[in-house]
């Protein structure tokens, strides 16, 4: 015959040895969730947030001068930052242009003189470095130079055309 108490203790052993170890399995999960943690926000405080926006965009008769705003908002410098303007099969339709970095918080005037007719769309593409790799962000830009000059209700000559 078997004890009833010797029973009830190994079965209360069974079940403490069980909860050590779904415990331990847990608390390991936990520490490494919380590892994968800040190793990602050491990975965040090292890289930089480049973004663009459109300014404005005016012509002459050989080329339309667009007009981008680059601002860091990432907490690292942005390296090697080149900027360019694509056109819709991915060639470069003017020449690269380079900065050497871009402080965090730091806001760059971008001018890109398209050569007439500009093709359409135009995609401007930043490309840089940084303490997390490269990276690059691109903004499409649908609307570029399209037809000929015309006037303004007010007679102001606008010489084709339309800002992205």
């Amino acid at each position: 015959m078997t004890d009833p108490v010797a029973f009830v203790a190994l079965a209360l052993s069974a079940g403490t040895a069980g909860f050590t170890v779904y415990a331990w399995r847990r608390q390991n999960t936990l520490l490494e969730q919380q590892v994968a943690g800040e190793a990602a926000d050491r990975v965040a405080q090292r890289a930089a947030e480049v973004r663009v926006t459109k300014g404005g965009a005016s012509g002459v008769e050989r080329f339309v001068e667009h007009e981008f705003h680059l601002v860091n908002a990432g907490p690292a410098v942005a390296r090697e930052l080149e900027y360019r303007v694509l056109d819709r099969s991915g060639a470069d339709v003017v020449a690269r242009q380079n900065l050497t970095l871009v402080l965090p918080e730091q806001s760059v005037r971008a001018v890109m003189q398209v050569p007439r007719p500009s093709p359409s769309p135009l995609t401007f593409v930043v490309s840089w470095s940084d303490g997390s790799g490269q990276h690059e962000t691109r903004l499409e830009c649908p609307l570029a130079h399209q037809g000929p000059s015309f006037r303004t209700e007010f007679g102001i000559e606008l010489a084709g055309w339309r800002s992205c």
